[in-house]
């Protein structure tokens, strides 16, 4: 870790505006509740309104520079939004010292969740699940911070956990300092500005789960939805055409995927590849992908990290980092429709859904600024009671086209990984 020489502590704080605090502050500085900072002197028992923060920023230790103004602007936006956070850095180290960290920043500050910035560690987990045997990254490690994981085998894959619930939320970025700078700067475009794109939701349904076709939920955020289900539609050519042309800024899709690709069923379908989807810049902001190992953020040209990162309009992703999917879609977006941020919406349904159905969801994440709300342009929703359509996600239906569609032979493996990145393993 990097050793601040201000203060005494191994973790290395970025000061970046009035709300960016020292978390370890010297001994001598002087304090006073409601100043900003929460000193040694302060907790959040004594000075709630100085050491209560929503967000902690931890960016890879050698983008600091590169991204400090564009950190500082985002921070201002929180501010904007009635929000508090701050930044620390992170030098190379295994997960388990990243966990630790974040279990010291909500002790601390009490932190609703953790937006990771650039190439920092993930913790790996096996299991069988969906017939097969499976190794995947997955940031529910660093989200329930009370629960014990175990590696039974001591192969460096956690295997078996206590029961789950999340404390706080994480998302991550990675990508070149251009496109992250980029990224910043469209946040805050979308803060200031508003919509990127105009307002209106685009439901793809590809020929596995065409028998079953909803809105889910997403009528409750916009006025416009256009749903397209019917085999004869679901093609790569109408994909294109929509999102090249007026595009979306929320996008729900259920197509078979690789890390790399979308795979469409039947008629009109075929291969999207990365390179595709780069050179095609869809015009969304917001995709949740019902595409199996879409999010492993680890792959380089994983198509999650497209989608947010490299795409001109991208903002975030929720999708799976192993084969599997967010079951009872509908309230998650339901969560949204209430105007929860991306984070506390995937909080709350995976504590409500997601923590008994490893099958599913141990590998979700979300990707992207987890702080932003998606408006839509439907007003006094709060008025209002949610349309709640229920959708019958059974076995029968949804996990039938998951379980035909076969692993990939080409995922990278924790063994890879561990190569790829000795600096995470104390190498």
């Amino acid at each position: 870790m990097t050793h601040d020489s201000r203060c005494c502590s191994c973790w290395r704080l970025g000061l970046l505006g009035i709300l960016a605090i020292a978390v370890a502050a010297c001994a001598d500085a002087p304090s006073a509740c409601g100043d900003g900072i929460c000193s040694e002197a302060e907790s959040i028992q004594s000075c709630t309104a100085d050491c209560v923060f929503d967000l902690v920023v931890i960016v890879e230790a050698a983008l600091y520079e590169p991204l400090e103004s564009h950190l500082e602007t985002y921070l201002d936006g929180l501010v904007a939004e009635g929000l508090k956070g701050y930044v620390l850095t992170f030098d190379p180290a295994p997960v388990g010292e990243l966990r630790a960290l974040l279990a010291e920043q909500l002790e601390r500050h009490d932190i609703g969740g953790a937006f990771l910035v650039g190439n920092l560690p993930t913790a790996w987990y096996e299991q069988q699940a969906f017939d097969v045997r499976e190794e995947f990254p997955m940031d529910v490690y660093l989200e329930d911070l009370d629960a014990v994981f175990s590696d039974n085998d001591d192969n460096g894959m956690f295997d078996a956990h206590t029961p789950l619930g999340l404390e706080i939320y994480t998302s991550r970025i990675m990508g070149e300092v251009a496109d992250l700078q980029e990224y910043f700067d469209r946040v805050d475009r979308f803060r200031k500005e508003g919509h990127l794109l105009e307002p209106s939701a685009f439901v793809f349904i590809d020929d596995g789960w065409s028998g079953s076709p909803s809105l889910y939920g997403l009528d409750d955020i916009y006025t416009t939805v256009q749903l397209t289900y019917d085999p004869s539609e679901s093609t790569v050519d109408h994909y294109v055409r929509q999102l090249t042309g007026d595009g979306a800024e929320f996008v729900f899709q259920m197509i078979h995927s690789n890390v790399t690709y979308l795979s469409f069923q039947g008629e009109g379908g075929g291969m999207l590849f990365a390179k595709e989807i780069r050179a095609h810049n869809f015009q969304t902001s917001f995709v949740h992908m019902w595409d199996c190992w879409a999010a492993r953020f680890i792959r380089e040209s994983n198509l999650g990290m497209i989608y947010t990162v490299e795409n001109d309009q991208g903002l975030a992703v929720i999708g799976s980092t192993k084969k599997g999917a967010v079951r009872s879609v509908a309230t998650l977006h339901e969560r949204l429709a209430l105007n929860e941020p991306l984070g506390e919406a995937f909080r709350y349904w995976y504590n409500a859904y997601g923590r008994t159905d490893d099958e599913w969801a141990l590998g979700i994440v979300v990707l992207g600024d987890p702080t932003l709300i998606v408006w839509g342009d439907v007003t006094g929703l709060l008025e209002r009671q949610l349309s709640s359509v229920s959708v019958v996600e059974s076995l029968e239906w949804t996990e039938t086209a998951l379980r035909d569609h076969p692993t990939p032979q080409d995922l990278d493996t924790f063994e890879d990984y561990r190569l790829a990145h000795p600096e995470f393993f104390g190498g």
